[in-house]
């Protein structure tokens, strides 16, 4: 069988072609099972004038969601239950709508700049190039301070070699050559 479209936010009609034979003095029913997760939802069936059984079920948007649920028709004949038609049970919303707010672009933001400052006082303006100077000057300090730094966290420079000494000249020469070196360090302490 094919499977059954049903409106979940709306009564659906639904009717079967049933035909029971030997149920002779045995009451019939008839009953439609939705089964939804954990549980079952059953609707009676009428029979029609056109000999019809017909379903009403009602709206179910408050019991189950929109989604594909395993439907069968019962048919209870006396004390036994058969069931001849077992399907698929597809609950959609008939219309669906579906907003968004709708949000206006950002205002661009207002920014403001001084072009320059012009000081009437000629005492003001002598203070005022004074404080740029100094802030100047502090602004060359801290990224000195900050090189400083930053060199002490460098990695260190390969080891130098050392040449073996030398033996020294037999003329002196060396020893002028220091005694020079001596003199010339002591002037400047």
């Amino acid at each position: 069988m094919e499977a059954l479209n049903l409106n979940i936010d709306k009564d659906n009609d639904i009717r079967f072609a049933v035909n029971v034979e030997g149920a002779e003095g045995d009451p019939v029913s008839y009953r439609l099972v939705i089964e939804g997760g954990r549980m079952a939802l059953n609707f009676p069936g009428y029979i029609t004038d056109e000999n019809e059984v017909q379903i009403i079920v009602p709206t179910l948007a408050k019991t189950l969601r929109e989604g594909t649920y395993d439907a069968r028709l019962e048919v209870m004949v006396g004390d036994r239950v058969f069931s001849p038609l077992s399907s698929k049970a597809h609950l959609k919303e008939s219309v669906k709508i579906v907003a968004a707010p709708i949000t206006p672009p950002p205002a661009p933001k207002t920014t403001v700049a001084v072009a320059g400052v012009r000081i009437a006082d000629p005492h003001r303006a002598a203070f005022a190039e004074r404080r740029v100077e100094q802030q100047r000057e502090q602004r060359i300090m801290e990224t000195r301070e900050k090189e400083a730094r930053d060199a002490s966290f460098r990695p260190m420079d390969p080891p130098v070699k050392v040449s073996p000494q030398r033996e020294p000249e037999e003329d002196g020469s060396d020893i002028v050559a220091l005694e020079r070196f001596r003199r010339a360090l002591g002037s400047r302490r």
